[in-house]
């Protein structure tokens, strides 16, 4: 994986799934850690997506967190 391939962004999605990998005591980056850090950034493509749709933002973060 090179960094210079991703975009600032995404760049800082996987910096935050790695965060939240390791506050979990985890040693590697499992799609659950991306999804939840997709969803921790309210600004984010994600989130706009989610909210067109109506979903329930609040039950696909506990649902991922329940996955970590």
């Amino acid at each position: 994986m090179i960094p210079q391939n991703f975009t600032n962004k995404s760049q800082e999605i996987i910096q935050n799934a790695a965060r939240i990998a390791f506050e979990n005591g985890q040693q590697q980056v499992e799609p659950p850690h991306l999804f939840f850090a997709l969803l921790e950034d309210s600004d984010g493509v994600v989130m706009s997506i989610l909210h067109k749709f109506n979903a329930n933002a609040i039950a696909l973060r506990a649902g991922a967190q329940s996955l970590i």
